[in-house]
């Protein structure tokens, strides 16, 4: 993605779908994937990290979460908040359906790439909860310049 776009960047919404199509979201998952936000244009540092995390959470929802069965789903959703510190773009997945989930006795890879990288990459900061009802992941990273809704 970030090579046809000459590595100035992608939109959220198109790096939201690209991420997740190996997962078959655009096939036969479509109906169990709700993606809500605008195509927010990210620099290519973020579109980068965000889209290992967003590939990461995927990879967990197909092997233990709401795509490890029939019935699950996922809605993915961000908003920009104007704040007088600067604006915030939050990003949130967020799991339902899938078996009833359990914290993890060791983090993996993949929880160390969003609980440590991505803050480390972005400066921002990240909630990756374990309730039973699914896994939830929060984002809330420096919204790209001149980006606010609210």
């Amino acid at each position: 993605m970030l090579t046809r776009e000459n590595w100035e960047g992608a939109g959220l919404l198109d790096l939201v779908n690209e991420a997740l199509e190996p997962f078959g979201v655009v096939n036969e998952r479509t109906e169990r994937i709700a993606i809500t936000g605008d195509n927010v244009r990210l620099p290519p540092k973020a579109t980068l990290a965000l889209g290992i995390a967003l590939h990461e959470l995927a990879t967990n929802a197909v092997k233990y979460g709401a795509f490890s069965n029939d019935g699950g789903s996922i809605l993915i959703e961000w908003i920009t908040k104007r704040r007088i510190e600067g604006n915030r773009l939050i990003l949130r997945w967020q799991e339902k359906g899938g078996p009833p989930v359990t914290p993890p006795t060791r983090k993996g890879f993949g929880c160390r790439v969003i609980e440590r990288g991505l803050p480390h990459e972005l400066e921002c900061t990240v909630n990756l909860g374990y309730p039973v009802d699914g896994v939830n992941c929060t984002i809330n990273v420096p919204a790209p310049g001149g980006v606010g809704d609210e």
